[in-house]
């Protein structure tokens, strides 16, 4: 055995030893990543089959400038700065009647909480419009401004399925219940979510993961799909593309995914939306369901396209309260828009394999 033998493996061991492990310098950065603000994750996703154009950069985003994947489209203009959502519904009701008793009608009556994991008050407005007023609270602080922000945003996406909310300051004294559920009160003001309550909520059938795997399916650019479940495979195709978006993760568990009385699903419970920094874990489960659609609509994806920081940063300018406080920040506005770019990436990325016939099935 050569003299040098046993000093140079030594060294070597030495090295290993003290050298980390390619899993432990990959738990570094990941954390590194998720520890802020989670651009570097949105900005290098795995896109499914078909590959797609790489996602936005992580760069700076310009006010007003499309990121990478907007084009010129057609937006409506905020409702909160045209003096009303002319011509749009929620089911038979027109949005303006609801957000008008939203906004000012009293509180009063029998104050119950219905919520689960998440204060959620029925409130019985006098004549046939009721609330939902979801509080800041002990638990969820501030989630209550995600409720607000999923329904503007829809606004923008031309989508009439999220039941309108609107900012709503509540007297202690008027929410006599609060304290009992962990409301938290400040100045003796309750701030939160007024929500519409939507008369019938029933199961729809849609949101088991074997329900799931079934529109998925129809969902498939090529696979014939029948007339009678056209109507709300567009449903569930527009639902998954919304979920991306507001990055809410907690959709598929049976209770998230109902339909009102006419038959139609409700996109309801959406405080769960919009967090920054987003665990890598909840992403890879949006970006999933994402992929279990190649079929969407025209029209939501040319709105999407025409988002720029400019008008989320209008339409969520929360012009209720006095001061022109932003709902959401805009690390979370840019967050909506480099997943706007990453779905837009994967259909286009679709429309170049199937056709522009196959991947927009609706319109």
């Amino acid at each position: 055995m050569p003299r040098w033998w046993l000093p140079t493996s030594l060294t070597v061991c030495a090295l290993l030893l003290l050298s980390p492990s390619a899993d432990a310098q990959t738990r570094r950065r990941h954390r590194r990543r998720y520890r802020g603000d989670t651009a570097a994750a949105l900005a290098t996703p795995v896109i499914a089959t078909p590959a797609g154009p790489p996602a936005a950069p992580a760069s700076a985003v310009r006010e007003d400038v499309p990121i990478l994947y907007a084009a010129p489209g057609y937006v409506p203009p905020n409702p909160y700065r045209a003096g009303g959502s002319v011509g749009r519904r929620f089911g038979p009701v027109p949005e303006n009647d609801i957000l008008a008793t939203l906004r000012t009608a009293p509180v009063r009556g029998n104050l119950r909480n219905y919520g689960n994991t998440s204060v959620n008050i029925r409130v019985d407005f006098p004549g046939p419009i009721d609330g939902s007023y979801k509080p800041s609270e002990l638990r969820h602080e501030e989630h209550w401004r995600a409720e607000i922000a999923a329904f503007r945003l829809s606004q923008l996406l031309g989508l009439e399925c999220v039941p309108p909310a609107v900012f709503r300051v509540v007297p202690e004294e008027d929410l006599h219940t609060g304290a009992r559920y962990g409301v938290t009160f400040s100045g003796g003001v309750a701030r939160g979510a007024m929500i519409y309550w939507v008369p019938v909520l029933r199961p729809s059938g849609v949101g088991s993961p074997d329900s799931l795997s079934y529109w998925s399916e129809r969902l498939t650019a090529g696979v014939v799909l029948a007339d009678a479940e056209r109507p709300r495979a567009h449903e569930v195709s527009d639902l998954i593309a919304f979920d991306f978006l507001i990055a809410n993760w907690d959709r598929w568990n049976g209770l998230n995914t109902l339909e009102d009385g006419d038959g139609h699903l409700v996109f309801r419970d959406n405080n769960a939306g919009f967090q920054v920094p987003l665990r890598s874990s909840r992403y890879r489960r949006v970006l999933g369901w994402l992929h279990r659609s190649q079929r969407f609509s025209r029209s939501l994806v040319g709105r999407a396209r025409a988002l720029t920081l400019g008008t989320l940063r209008d339409a969520m300018a929360d012009d209720t309260d006095g001061n022109n406080t932003q709902l959401l920040t805009d690390p979370q506005l840019r967050e909506v828009l480099r997943r706007r770019d990453v779905m837009v990436a994967y259909v286009d990325a679709l429309v170049r394999r199937y056709g522009q016939t196959a991947v927009y099935a609706f319109p």
